[in-house]
């Protein structure tokens, strides 16, 4: 099952296929980031290590959004509301 860490989020050592945010946007690959080493050439949610954030996370392909936090919630059909 999925589970969100005490703060909300995808825990940090998340490894799953969820590949939208919390705010149901669709994450962008990860290939062409400084972070594409450790998480490897797909669109998930991640916590890279170096990147210092509270839980996994993605670039966003909205323009108006350039990355979001994951959580469970989204993947249970969240909200699209934006941040």
């Amino acid at each position: 099952g999925c589970e969100d860490n005490g703060v909300g989020f995808l825990p940090v050592d998340y490894d799953g296929t969820i590949d939208s945010t919390r705010y149901g946007f669709k994450c962008e690959s990860w290939s062409g980031t400084k972070f594409e080493e450790t998480t490897g050439d797909n669109n998930y949610c991640r916590e890279p290590k170096g990147s210092g954030r509270l839980g996994a996370w993605c670039f966003t392909i909205d323009q108006e959004v350039k990355w979001d936090y994951c959580s469970c919630r989204e993947n249970n059909g969240g909200t699209t509301t934006k941040p």
